[in-house]
């Protein structure tokens, strides 16, 4: 058997546009994660074994992470219950006021709430 891999790149039908933005925007909205991770990590809001979105911490690392568990608990006869969701396009459908709530719910106000607005 035969196994090659087709990365993206090779498939240009499948890539979404690239928005070009200024150094200075990409700063600001570096500060502006800096603040948001620091806050939820502060806060207990987020956990250090969050896959998504946190640096160096990737689909692959959480499916080996998950990978050795499994085979943790299969050795040790343990049992084991998973649950995998698909958040697939989840922020490309939802409404922006929404986030922002919960964002002030949690606690975050002032400037970087408005920012975020």
């Amino acid at each position: 058997m035969n196994i090659t891999p087709i990365f993206k790149r090779d498939l240009p039908q499948i890539h979404k546009t690239i928005a070009l933005t200024s150094i200075c925007c990409k700063l600001f909205e570096a500060g502006i994660k800096d603040q948001l991770m620091s806050f939820l990590f502060d806060n207990c809001l987020i956990s250090r074994s969050q896959h998504g979105f946190l640096a160096n911490r990737f689909t692959y690392t959480n499916l080996i992470e998950t990978a050795t568990d499994w085979l943790e608990n299969l050795d040790s006869h343990s049992n084991t219950i998973v649950v995998y969701l698909d958040f697939e396009k989840a922020f490309d459908k939802i409404s922006i006021p929404k986030p922002m709530h919960k964002l002030s719910y949690l606690g975050i106000r002032g400037s970087l709430l408005s920012c975020l607005k």
